[in-house]
């Protein structure tokens, strides 16, 4: 599919800068759809019952991670060469995705960095 897109947008002047930003548009948009897949399937979990309920919960933000960490990583090859943007880009995927995730993660997520940072050092 990519590929067509490439071989389609190829003929244009300035193919190059069109073609990277039809692929983002294209990656950014399959990743919000299969997230919003992800959300309805989890909507229906939280409405069920079984044993395997809580672990799909515990579950989801590292799934929404692992999709906004793909994007990152996708658009961050396709804009730029440095290591050092991606691994930035990265980083902010995280703060989004538990932002998108639940606020019950980030909290813990939180106070369990503040309690390291509030332990006295030994010397």
């Amino acid at each position: 599919m990519l590929e067509f897109l490439e071989n389609l947008i190829g003929s244009w002047s300035w193919s190059g800068v069109f073609a990277d930003i039809l692929l983002i548009v294209f990656i950014t948009a399959m990743t919000y759809l299969l997230i919003g897949q992800f959300n309805l399937f989890i909507d229906r979990v939280r409405l069920g019952r079984g044993p395997w309920r809580q672990r799909v919960l515990n579950f989801a933000p590292v799934v929404r991670f692992a999709a906004f960490s793909a994007l990152s990583l996708a658009i961050g090859s396709i804009l730029f060469e440095s290591s050092l943007v991606v691994l930035v880009l990265v980083l902010l995927s995280a703060v989004i995705a538990l932002g998108a995730g639940s606020i019950d993660v980030a909290r813990n997520l939180l106070s369990g960095a503040m309690i390291s940072f509030q332990r006295p050092f030994k010397v």
